[in-house]
């Protein structure tokens, strides 16, 4: 496990100030329930725990041991339609990048709230950010907001910048 002090933070801007008293993930698109959930909302859910490796770039990279709450649960429980193809994800510092559908309903994808057993510091996405193992970094996005559900490929900011949409650790990044 990388200490914290000694894991990386790679920003595109200003890392956003968050009121976790205003803060609310929006859940919307192709659901059958859009939801907003306040941060207690999330820490009500059954949460799991996993130690997964961060990858951006050679010379950019920890393992963080990261608690939160299944996305599979959160999209179980706003209705998510079969016709989804991409789940967006919206970070407060205007921030965006998608997955799959199917990488989204996977046990190991997971909406984190702590990081090393200590809340997600701010440098590190907090209130919320997602964990995607075997993905490359700019695919786990840090400070969400929303979270939507489209029937196209969605295309976020780097991948818009030529990045693969895919995003494997190991595979070709552009």
């Amino acid at each position: 496990i990388t200490p914290l002090d000694e894991f990386f933070v790679i920003d595109t801007g200003a890392q956003p100030d968050i009121d976790i008293n205003e803060w609310r993930l929006e859940v919307t698109g192709l659901v059958d329930n859009p939801l907003v959930l306040t941060y207690e909302d999330l820490l009500s859910f059954p949460s799991v725990t996993q130690i997964a490796h961060l990858y951006c770039m050679p010379g950019y990279e920890g393992t963080g041991e990261w608690t939160g709450v299944p996305l599979k649960d959160i999209l179980e429980m706003a209705g998510y339609r079969e016709s989804a193809v991409s789940v967006v994800f919206y970070a407060a510092d205007e921030y965006d990048s998608s997955i799959t559908l199917e990488k989204a309903l996977q046990e190991d994808t997971v909406l984190a709230y702590k990081m090393n057993g200590v809340v997600l510091p701010k440098e590190h996405g907090y209130p919320l950010r997602l964990v995607l193992p075997g993905k490359l970094g700019y695919k786990w996005v840090k400070w969400i907001t929303k979270i939507e559900l489209v029937d196209y490929e969605y295309e976020g900011f780097w991948e818009s910048r030529g990045y693969s949409n895919i995003g494997d650790v190991g595979g070709d990044p552009v």
